[in-house]
Formats: structure tokens, sequence, C-alpha cells
């Protein structure tokens, strides 16, 4: 039998397959363009050649429905009769829905259950409870950990632990995102930006989930992106790249990888691509369509029916909000101000002097509110958070963390909320099956 290859690709994609072989399964394909309104761009494209090999996978896996990991424009270039599609078995679905009426094959992976994609290779799928999953490949030589972007609790460490644990012998790989994709970084309070995290503390974080597993082997994954819009360069100085991953890898158990690199699961042998050789697609094309998009945002209001969408989807909140933020807050987005006072369930057409206000692009908040994702406005890096000096950001982060519950079908009515809080209630408690044996 060949030996197992796992290779990192684009920004959380990677490809496993037997050398020589067309690869068996891709995750989270983001191959070309961009995505967050032409904000977010991969630092390094797979190569037309290495696109016509991945269209000959079997199965691709999505681990959530954000633009950067559910690519529509990636997912056509591999063509409706590509590779099935694997999702998540969450509690509400629309990523399912969207790709069958796009006319892609797509399968739900039964959750916390192997399911065989091949001859000794098995995949498992968990959900978390933001509508996020870790995905776990079992194969003869390695177990491997797509964390992605989920951040399990400790109650899941502790499972993934054992399974690591039922197969001692067997290399583990941990695959997880390690810097800023989230507002931390986007809170001002006098005009001042707060500094609420550091580069150290994003490998450390990477680090502590490799110790808790007990990897031997550590992949860069899902942060590579670069930001090119005009209002998110600022993002580009807050990334991590390779020289601060190893300067703060103090970490000897777990070997650190480069990004974009090839690991024989057997011998654990690696190559990487050089740094010099990235191709971020940095073209007048590209700048062009930047420009574009900048423009266009320029140039939209919001009408009526928006501002009856956004006071509709708040007041769903009221009662939530009306405990956080009685003073209510604000949004500005181009020349209009508004105020939403949680006490009436109302938004005003007036400047804030709420708890917060947030900035935000009047063409993002726009295609936002009628695609029903407003909770995904505090990852472009575009969407500023002034506060009033007082409020906390944790406050903030919790606001958006009840958008995009409320945009999953989750908060709302207490009905929704018990049916939730039951499936993650059910999720955590189920008992993950040990790896399956490789074949004598």
């Amino acid at each position: 039998m060949r030996a197992m290859i796992l290779e990192t690709l684009g920004h959380a994609t990677l490809a496993l397959s037997r050398e020589g072989e067309d690869p068996i399964l891709l995750t989270d394909p983001w191959l070309t363009g961009s995505c967050y309104w032409r904000s977010w761009w991969i630092e390094n494209y797979p190569s037309p050649a290495e696109i016509a090999t991945l269209k000959r996978a079997r199965y691709v896996y999505l681990t959530h429905e954000h633009p950067d990991h559910l690519h529509p424009p990636s997912l056509r270039l591999l063509g409706p009769d590509g590779p099935e599609i694997l999702v998540p078995d969450f509690l509400e679905m629309g990523m399912d829905a969207f790709l069958k009426g796009e006319g892609f094959r797509v399968r739900r992976l039964p959750s916390a259950e192997w399911v065989s994609l091949d001859h000794d290779v098995s995949a498992m799928s968990l959900p978390i409870w933001n509508n996020d999953s870790i995905l776990i490949l079992s194969t003869p030589d390695a177990l491997i950990f797509d964390l992605n972007d989920a951040k399990p609790d400790g109650r899941v460490f502790t499972k993934l632990k054992r399974l690591r644990d039922a197969a001692p012998e067997r290399r583990c790989v941990v695959l997880r995102s390690h810097s800023p994709a989230s507002p931390a970084n986007s809170f001002f309070v006098d005009g001042g930006r707060l500094e609420r995290t550091s580069k150290a503390q994003f490998v450390r974080a990477a680090r502590a989930a490799c110790r808790r597993i007990g990897a031997t082997d550590f992949m860069p994954f899902a942060s590579q992106s670069t930001f090119r819009r005009s209002d998110t360069e600022w993002a580009n100085a807050y990334k991590v790249g390779l020289a601060d991953l190893r300067e703060h890898w103090k970490d000897r158990s777990a070997k650190l990888h480069p990004p974009y690199t090839r690991l024989d699961l057997a011998t654990g042998e690696a190559s990487s691509r050089d740094p010099a050789a990235y191709d971020p697609h940095d073209t007048a094309e590209t700048r062009g369509l930047i420009a574009e998009q900048e423009r266009e945002n320029a140039a939209v209001t919001l009408d009526q029916s928006d501002l009856d969408r956004l006071e509709a989807q708040l007041r769903e909140l009221r009662l939530y909000l009306l405990a956080l933020f009685p003073r209510g807050f604000g949004v500005t987005a181009g020349d209009l101000a508004l105020h939403f006072d949680p006490r009436k369930g109302r938004l005003e057409r007036r400047a804030s002097t709420g708890h917060f206000q947030l900035e935000i692009p009047p063409l993002a908040l726009k295609e936002a509110l009628a695609f029903g994702h407003v909770g995904d406005l505090c990852i472009p890096m575009f969407t500023r958070a002034h506060l009033d000096g007082r409020t906390t950001p944790r406050r903030v982060e919790l606001f958006f963390m009840l958008l995009a519950l409320r945009d999953y079908g989750y908060v709302g009515g207490l009905g929704r909320l018990a049916r939730w809080a039951a499936w993650v209630g059910r999720e955590q408690l189920r008992r993950l099956p040990a790896p399956p044996r490789p074949a004598a």
C-alpha cells in the first residue's frame, strides 16, 4: 500500500492522499478569489496544476459556514460533478440546503461516528456548540485532528486525548488556526485602538492544544489569509507568521511545520514551500476588484427595508441586550447614524450615547442583513467598535455571539434556546468510539 500524504494548501485546505494518487479528501477548499467583501485573500494560491489534481478528489469536508471555509467560487471550480461534499450534522443546517440548491452532492456526516472514506481511511465529525466542527481522520499511521477555527472546551479536549491514547503508536497531527480572525483588536476608546492580544498569546494557545491532545506534529492552518482592503490592511500587522511561531514555539514534544507542508504520515518526512515562491495573486486585476468593491461600498445607502430587518433582528434579542446594554448602543453605516434602545425595542435615526458604537461599511451591513449572517460582521476586520470607556470588549464580543446564534436559529424565543441547549448537552455527553484499527 502506498504511503499516506497530508498536505496543507490555500488557507484551511488540507489534502489527504496516497503517494502518486488522486486526493481522497479535501477540507474547506478556498482555491481562488477572495471573501468577506474582497477583504480577505490567500497569501499563497494553489497553482493551476494543483487545482487540476484537487478537482479529482473524492470528498470535500466543510467544517462550518464562514465564507473562508464554505467558499462557493472554489466549490464551483471543483465542479458540480466533482467531489461529494460532506458536512457536519448541526442542529440547524443552512449549509446543506444551500449547497444542494447549487447542484452539489451533499451528505451529512453523523456526529461522533467513524465513516469509511477509503481502505483504512476513516473520518469522524464532531459538531461544536456554535456551528463549528472538528474533523478527525484515522489512517494506518496517523490520527489527524483538524481543529480549524473550533474552540473546544476542556471536556472535548479530554475526549480527543482519549482517542489519541487509544492509538499511541500512531503519529498525531494537529491542525489549528493560530492568528486573529476576530474583533480582538478592533476596539477603540477615545479614538485609540485597544491592544488586547499579542502574537505570543496565539502561539501559546496552539501549543496548549497540542499538549492537551498529545500531538507529535503541528501544522499551522486556517490563518493563511492577508487583508487587502484599505479599511482592513491594518490587521496584517497582527498576523502571526512563521517567524512568530518559531520564536514562541517552546514545545519539543510537537514538531512545528511551516505552512504549505507535505507530510509523509508514515516516516514523518516533510517538505514545505519556500515563502519566496508564494503566489498571493497581487495583480492589477485583483487590485482593481478591491478598488471596485470600495467604490460600491461608498455609493450604498441603507433603505427603510434594511433598517426594518436590523430592528427586527435586534428586537428578537431584546431581553439579552437589555441586560447587557441598558443604555443601548449605536451603529453607523456611512453617513447614517442609528441608536438601538433595548427598553423600547426600537431602532432610532440618531447618534448614540449608549455603551458602544459599531462602525460598519454600509454595503457589508446591507448584504449581511439580506443573507441572514449579521453575526459574521465581527470577523472581516473592517468593523470597528467604539467603547464608552466603561463597557468591556468582552460584552461586545458576547453581543456578536448572540447575533451569530440568532443567525443560526438558536436564540430568540425560549423554545429555540432550550432546544439548542439540549442539543449542546447531548453532543457534550457523546462518547467517541476508538479509532479503527488498520487492516492486517
